[in-house]
């Protein structure tokens, strides 16, 4: 990773009192700039062979409400 990539961690309900960490490793479809595109189309990079359609959601929701846990999405969607 370089200083140009975004941060690929995004963190919700950092304070949650729960006993569970959620974390979702699939959750969107960011590459680093050192890997390039890893051969993949924009529009394959969009597909789910890049990425977890939906994944980040389902991790992101057992943590808001803070009784559950708090949750980490890797490389959140976008490009």
């Amino acid at each position: 990773m370089s200083k140009a990539d975004h941060f690929p961690v995004k963190l919700f309900n950092k304070t949650g009192k729960g006993a569970f960490v959620f974390g979702c490793e699939h959750a969107g479809y960011r590459i680093p700039n050192a890997l390039r595109s890893l051969g993949l189309s924009k529009a394959e990079q969009a597909r789910h062979i890049a990425w977890g359609v939906g994944a980040a959601q389902l991790t992101e929701k057992p943590s808001k409400n803070g009784q559950l846990g708090r949750s980490a999405t890797l490389y959140p969607t976008g490009l």
